[in-house]
């Protein structure tokens, strides 16, 4: 059964070493090189439903911004 969040601004932090990585697995991916310096565009989105009144109404959320890299 679904969750419903309440309308509302979610401060969110999130924590990065600066490193390619593929992520956790199952054969144990290293971590690879830094990321270059430079200019990176971060964009996150959601697209789902949400119900009203026992309709289903769909939603799209987008947020973008550009982080600078230096080393």
């Amino acid at each position: 059964m679904p969750n419903p969040v309440p309308a509302g601004t979610y401060p969110g932090s999130f924590t990065w070493d600066g490193v390619n990585w593929n992520g956790p697995s199952d054969f144990g991916a290293p971590k690879g090189e830094p990321f270059p310096p430079g200019d990176y565009t971060l964009s996150v989105s959601a697209i789902g439903e949400y119900d009203e009144a026992g309709a289903k109404k769909p939603f799209k959320v987008e947020g973008t911004f550009v982080l600078h890299l230096v080393p």
